[in-house]
């Protein structure tokens, strides 16, 4: 009877024992796997793994168990990686100012930069002050004033022109030049007047007879300038005479035109004269000729062409019924030099007018 309403559970209603007979063939059996372990790195590669366990061994010979333990590569994400950077240099950058305080810098660089939330890179530059001494303080000085007034109205004076320190220099700058200059200076030359040496001794008398001049001269030792005194006259002549006279040429008067040619061809010739307006003395040139001709006209003269008389009439070239015949003549001195050209020299006339015979002619006799 089945329990039913709270009763008592049935007892066990089969019952095993063991026996002993020949020892069976079993395979190994291995539970299901359990879940993958955790990763074994938080960050990076890692690994996790997992496991089953024998539930009936081997046995008899049977199929041996499997691995009971696998393992994986994990990944849960990346690690992070701090930033690096080089050491700093050892030496500083170039001051920024000579004096007066300036900076200097250095600098270093980034070997591998931060990632994944690894430590930031720390400053790469580095500034401190350098060079606080104070600086030099050149002098300042203002500009030239105007120069002075010459010192002299003309000639050559001086004059000056002068300038004050602004800035007095300090802290080894540059020192104050001069606060005073002075030039040259000329309004305008003085005036200068001429002054000459003494005269020479009178030259010898010019020529070699008659009358003649000699001269003396002075030099010039300071010219006039600028409206100084000029000079005197640093010459001067007076008249000198030979012992002996000096020889006078003959004079003559010009050429007169020449006259008109005695030929128009043929050379003719030409004539001109002068007169003789004082005769020579004292053994002077002699007086030249007072008359010259030359040839003129020398082209040929123009000659006529001449012929001879005519020849007696020639033979009629017709015995009727009008002939001609012709008598000639010849050139005996040919045209020269553009005279008169000649004449023709063959002449024709008519001759034997009279009408010629005329004989009776008569046709063919005709048939019968």
């Amino acid at each position: 009877v089945p329990q039913a309403h709270g009763g008592k559970e049935c007892p066990a209603q089969r019952e095993t024992q063991t026996c002993k007979g020949p020892e069976c063939v079993v395979d190994c059996e291995v539970s299901e796997w359990s879940d993958w372990s955790t990763c074994s790195k938080e960050c990076g590669d890692g690994t996790q793994t997992r496991t089953r366990k024998v539930t009936v061994p081997a046995a008899g010979g049977g199929a041996a168990c499997p691995d009971l333990k696998e393992s994986r590569p994990c990944f849960q994400r990346a690690c992070p990686v701090d930033c690096v950077v080089s050491e700093w240099p050892k030496t500083w950058s170039q001051c920024t100012a000579a004096c007066g305080g300036g900076t200097q810098s250095r600098q270093r660089t980034i070997l591998q930069g931060n990632a994944h939330g690894g430590k930031p890179c720390p400053g790469l530059r580095q500034v401190q002050p350098c060079n606080t001494q104070p600086c030099p303080v050149n002098c300042e000085l203002s500009d030239w004033g105007p120069w002075s007034k010459c010192s002299r109205e003309c000639g050559q004076g001086e004059t000056k022109r002068e300038r004050v320190v602004i800035t007095a220099a300090a802290h080894g700058g540059a020192a104050c030049g001069n606060l005073t200059e002075t030039a040259k200076c000329e309004i305008k030359p003085c005036p200068i007047d001429c002054k000459v040496g003494t005269f020479s001794p009178w030259s010898a008398c010019s020529g070699q007879c008659g009358e003649g001049v000699r001269t003396r001269s002075r030099p010039v030792l300071v010219p006039a300038q600028f409206g100084g005194a000029e000079c005197p006259a640093l010459s001067e002549s007076e008249e000198c005479k030979h012992p002996t006279p000096c020889p006078v040429d003959c004079k003559m008067s010009e050429w007169s035109e020449w006259s008109a040619c005695s030929k128009q061809c043929g050379t003719g010739a030409s004539v001109r004269t002068r007169k003789i307006l004082s005769n020579a003395t004292h053994g002077g040139a002699e007086c030249g000729n007072v008359r010259e001709s030359k040839a003129c006209n020398s082209q040929p003269c123009p000659v006529d062409c001449q012929v001879s008389e005519w020849t007696a009439w020639g033979k009629c070239d017709a015995p009727c019924g009008h002939g001609m015949q012709q008598r000639l003549r010849h050139v005996t001195t040919p045209s020269q030099h553009g005279g008169a050209e000649c004449p023709h020299l063959i002449e024709k006339q008519g001759c034997n007018d009279q009408p010629c015979p005329i004989d009776c002619k008569l046709s063919t006799w005709s048939e019968r």
